[in-house]
């Protein structure tokens, strides 16, 4: 599909002019949606309904394995990486395997 909205600064194209404004505050910092009950802000409003679960108290996504509970199925899905022996992010520079890439991000680390 066609994605005529480009953004300047890295190239990144969308489909909808909306959407590109949404990605160009990565850029600039902006972040105009405000949480009412803790001040805290967004840079999209999808991204300060995902927050706004926390304050409910509800915790709704619930791990088929050991019970525990989450706010976001992200979370959950997140979570369930604990419980598997899969190892899907491989260290280029050694035989280390990790179950999340933001390891194998602070992994790389020790190797500079």
């Amino acid at each position: 599909k066609e994605k005529p909205f480009k953004c300047d600064l890295c190239s990144k194209s969308y489909r909808k002019r909306c959407m590109l404004v949404v990605h160009e505050r990565v850029h600039t910092g902006d972040k105009p949606y405000k949480c009412e009950d803790c001040n805290k802000f967004f840079s999209s409003a999808p991204l300060l309904k995902q927050h706004r679960v926390i304050h409910s108290g509800e915790k709704k996504f619930k791990c088929d394995v050991c019970e525990k509970k989450f706010w976001t199925r992200s979370t959950l899905k997140q979570h369930l990486k604990t419980h598997s022996d899969i190892r899907a992010f491989q260290c280029t520079l050694c035989d280390k395997a990790f179950k999340r890439a933001s390891s194998l991000k602070l992994h790389l680390n020790c190797h500079t």
